[in-house]
């Protein structure tokens, strides 16, 4: 998945992923694993991405997960735990109205995770390899402000 494309989130809360994203989730019958990262976006995912991604954390550590460890069960629980499967619809929305109602039930009274992260009209949909990420278009846009000089020396040769 590649490219950045400017999107606009909908009164009824979805949002048209573009058709080359799309493209990448016929293969999962346009399922959706949508994770909050951090305080910056959402990750969207192939089911199948999503597992490998999970996966991909413990061996980044240079072991696989361990169902003994205390900390290795919490860990999976809080990435399992966060995700949210979503399927496209006909015109190609995910509705995120669905995160919102899933935070509702596990955090009542408190901000939705989508809302924190400023998704609520203009965002930036975003490839990225294996997945593609959800951001607030300010955010993203003072992101890459921030990232350009680091982007732009990658080219300079010595």
């Amino acid at each position: 998945m590649y490219g950045t494309r400017r999107c606009t989130i909908d009164a009824k809360v979805r949002v048209t992923i573009p058709s080359d994203i799309r493209k990448s989730l016929l293969d999962a019958d346009k399922r959706v694993v949508l994770v909050p990262f951090k305080d910056e976006c959402l990750y969207g995912f192939t089911p199948a991405k999503f597992e490998e991604w999970v996966e991909g954390i413990f061996a980044s550590n240079g072991r696989s997960y361990d169902d003994r460890k205390p900390a290795d069960r919490k860990l999976m629980r809080r990435l399992r735990g966060s995700a949210v499967e979503l399927t496209l619809d006909a015109a190609g929305r995910l509705a995120l109205g669905k995160l919102d109602a899933v935070d509702e039930s596990l955090r009542p009274g408190k901000t939705p995770r989508r809302i924190l992260l400023g998704l609520e009209h203009d965002v930036m949909v975003v490839g990225n390899g294996d997945r593609f990420e959800i951001w607030d278009a300010d955010r993203w846009l003072a992101d890459q402000e921030e990232a350009d000089e680091d982007f732009f020396a990658l080219f300079d040769v010595e």
